[in-house]
């Protein structure tokens, strides 16, 4: 009966469970299938982010590549922070930027790739290697015109998509002996070695990591040589630009030959969190330290206790370590080490206030800037209308105005240069010291109404397009009171600057002089009509005047007689015109009572100008009768058709 009554029960109880449990299993596969999708989407997320972090990363290669200082602005953050043993001021993005236009200024056909590249977390890790041809000076080095290769790694860490701290060794010991700077310590491998031909399973990235961490704290840290043939493969190879080793047992010698000239070796920073691993690749970074107590590299016992820094990717097949290339801060050990001296970090807390006067002033650059400047960033700090740098090149002033497409020319330390500012102050500038101390600037002189420094600058224009005309050009700036010339060639964007000065500050331009500005081309053939400016008042304080060329058209639009050159004289002069027709051409000569001295019959003259001293009608300071005239002021008086105009011109003896 029990049973009878008791089956039904447990017939709905049964069914009852049944649907519990069907609907828990149900419940329990969403669940299950929920976190494996999250999971899942973890893994996409995190490769999508190393991925992206990896695009980053090749940025920066465009950003050596190029000098596109814009591109930092983009991949890094603000408060970016760079790590490098050889390079110590390099740590913030102005200073970054700074050694990017250095290294770029130094070597102009600079190149540099990125290779085996790990991407782990917010963490990427690459080998590189740059090539150039060494044109400026660098890291206190005169141009040598050599070719050089350098090798090097770094390790990027990201957030919110950009770099936010970068550690990174590069051979500067290589590239030392490269340049002759450094007599050559030994072999040097600059192809990093032929690469292992070892294949096999690439293992899981942590058991990765595993050996990694063992290979550094059991054989190098603690020597134990017989677990080199079970983490090494019997083909290995390491790629070090100061030596490559092929094999376990290269591999124990190079053990066994640091811990004898290191006793004491030890790794210090080889840590899960220094490690990153991708695919095949392990990549860390490490601080190692040690007492010199054996030779080393030929050199001798020191007793020094040295630390050293280094960056590392390894390569795995099958459980073993195939493959190591690494980047040491060899030189930074032999400085250490007494062999190289030491450079000390440049101090760029060092602070100069430079009181600046209205005007023209002379200076130098007091300070080395983090930043090299150029013309046109040491004018904008120091709130200058012009530069003027003195080329010993070519023997002649160049100018900079702030209309000018570029940046100009480079400032350097040890040179003087001339810049105008329109009110009184001082300026400060931040930075290291000079190895070779600067002239001192000099008291500036009060401009009146004169100028002993000026740039005449502006763009050659098509006369019919008025678009910019380039190349194959010289621009002509003549003082028409003075007759001193300037040549200056039109660069690629049709833009031109020529410079006037005087270091014994002799004024070289005054408030009303006529500026006559030509174009020639190549072959000497005048390209346009001279163009006559007359300086104004606001020009000479702002030592600066810009103008606008109209190439193609030679016959002048109307007639003029222009000022004398030299005025004043003695005992001769020039007399400047210009013709819009042909025309019979006289010039007469009087003096302060009216009283016609001297009459030059220049003849007839075709339409055209004649303004240059080959051209221009020429006076000896003599009177008809043959007799040098006295000393004074004189008029002279031109007609030509039509045309008629008198000026005046003084002699001084």
């Amino acid at each position: 009966m029990f049973s009878r009554i008791g089956n039904p029960i447990q017939s709905k109880q049964s069914q009852s469970l049944r649907r519990y449990l069907a609907m828990f299993q149900r419940i329990s596969k969403i669940v299950i299938v929920s976190i494996i999708l999250i999971a899942f989407g973890s893994v996409l997320q995190a490769t999508a982010d190393t991925e992206a972090n990896k695009s980053i990363a090749l940025r920066l290669v465009d950003l050596w590549n190029t000098g596109n200082l814009a591109i930092a602005d983009e991949i890094f953050a603000a408060d970016f922070v760079n790590h490098d043993p050889s390079n110590p001021n390099v740590i913030d993005l102005k200073s970054y930027k700074g050694w990017v236009v250095e290294v770029r200024t130094a070597w102009p056909d600079f190149h540099v790739e990125d290779h085996d590249m790990v991407a782990e977390g917010d963490k990427v890790a690459a080998r590189w290697t740059s090539t150039g041809t060494q044109k400026g000076e660098f890291i206190g080095i005169p141009p040598t015109g050599k070719k050089g290769m350098t090798t090097g790694m770094h390790i990027y860490r990201f957030a919110d998509g950009k770099i936010v701290e970068h550690w990174w060794t590069w051979d500067v010991l290589g590239m030392l002996q490269q340049l002759g700077a450094i007599p050559p310590m030994g072999p040097l491998d600059f192809a990093w070695g032929e690469p292992s031909k070892v294949t096999g399973a690439p293992g899981d990235p942590e058991a990765n990591k595993a050996i990694f961490s063992r290979v550094a704290d059991e054989i190098w840290n603690q020597g134990k040589l017989e677990i080199v043939d079970e983490l090494i493969a019997t083909d290995y190879v390491y790629h070090n630009p100061a030596n490559s080793i092929r094999g376990t047992e290269g591999y124990k010698l190079l053990v066994t030959m640091m811990r004898s000239a290191f006793p004491d070796f030890r790794f210090n920073t080889i840590e899960d969190k220094d490690m990153i691993a991708e695919g095949d690749k392990v990549a860390g970074r490490w601080i190692a330290t040690g007492t010199h107590k054996g030779e080393y590299m030929g050199i001798p016992p020191t007793g020094k206790k040295v630390t050293v820094e280094g960056i590392m990717i390894s390569r795995f097949a099958d459980g073993k370590v195939v493959e190591d290339w690494e980047s040491v801060d060899s030189l930074g050990l032999l400085q250490q080490l007494g062999v190289i001296p030491s450079m000390k970090p440049e101090d760029f807390s060092n602070v100069f206030f430079m009181p600046l006067a209205k005007g023209l002033n002379m200076i130098s650059l007091p300070l080395k800037p983090t930043t090299p400047y150029t013309a046109r960033l040491f004018a904008k700090e120091i709130g200058s209308t012009v530069v003027i740098r003195y080329n010993e090149t070519s023997g002649k002033f160049e100018g900079f105005a702030m209309n000018a497409p570029g940046d100009g020319f480079s400032i350097e330390g040890g040179k003087g240069y001339i810049v105008n500012v329109t009110k009184d102050g001082v300026v400060a500038f931040t930075g290291a010291a000079w190895t070779n101390q600067p002239p001192v600037q000099s008291a500036p002189i009060a401009q009146t109404t004169s100028a002993w420094a000026f740039v005449v600058s502006g763009l050659a224009l098509d006369g019919e397009t008025m678009s910019a005309r380039n190349g194959g050009y010289n621009v002509i700036v003549r003082n028409l009171r003075t007759g001193i010339a300037t040549t200056e060639t039109v660069d690629g964007s049709g833009y031109f600057a020529t410079a006037y000065a005087d270091l014994n500050r002799k004024a070289v331009i005054e408030a009303g002089d006529g500026v006559e500005v030509s174009v020639v081309d190549n072959n000497g053939n005048m390209v346009s009509v001279p163009f006559i400016h007359k300086v104004t008042l606001d020009e000479i304080r702002n030592a600066v005047v810009n103008i606008q060329l109209r190439l193609g058209d030679i016959i002048p639009a109307k007639s003029v007689l222009f000022q004398n050159f030299p005025n004043p004289f003695n005992p001769e002069t020039w007399i400047p015109y210009q013709l819009k027709e042909d025309s019979e051409v006289n010039i007469r000569i009087y003096n302060t009572s009216g009283q016609l001295i001297r009459t030059l019959n220049l003849g007839h003259k075709s339409a055209g100008l004649y303004t240059n001293q080959d051209r221009s009608a020429y006076w000896d300071g003599k009177n008809d009768t043959g007799e040098h005239v006295s000393s004074g002021v004189y008029f002279y008086n031109i007609q030509a058709g039509e045309y008629t105009a008198t000026m005046k011109m003084t002699i001084t003896k």
